[in-house]
């Protein structure tokens, strides 16, 4: 499923959806729901949040905060200058108490839904669930 996004929705859709076709690869640690997003900050970014299966070892963080790692410069994955990657990276269990307690990485998400700033970029079976549950 694919949705028409803001007009201000950085241009990556292509390059986005290669790398979740990279990540589909991983079969340790299979992907179920991979969603590209722009929150509103730092807007010129680009954003992927995706849950895996197995990911962290399962953990669910204490702190309410879901890991997010940013690249700056990537050979594979093209940035404009200043531009960078974030991938919002979440495990099942985790993304579960996320939506139950509305952490903060979940509102950014479904504030971007809301505004029709997102682009489902994969979903599993079970991803397509829990696409609804950020709903």
């Amino acid at each position: 499923m694919t949705t028409d996004v803001h007009p201000s929705f950085p241009g990556a859709g292509a390059a986005v959806r290669g790398l979740v076709h990279e990540h589909l690869k991983l079969t340790d640690e299979p992907l179920l729901l991979a969603v590209y997003y722009a929150p509103h900050r730092e807007e010129h970014d680009i954003f992927l949040f995706e849950i895996i299966a197995g990911f962290g070892a399962d953990q669910v963080a204490d702190d309410r905060e879901i890991f997010e790692v940013t690249y700056s410069d990537r050979k594979n994955f093209p940035l404009d200058p200043g531009q960078n990657l974030h991938l919002v990276l979440t495990n099942l269990p985790e993304f579960q108490k996320a939506v139950r307690e509305n952490w903060p990485a979940i509102v950014e998400l479904r504030d971007a839904i809301a505004a029709n700033r997102y682009e489902i970029a994969y979903e599993s079976a079970e991803g397509r669930k829990l696409a609804e549950m950020l709903k």
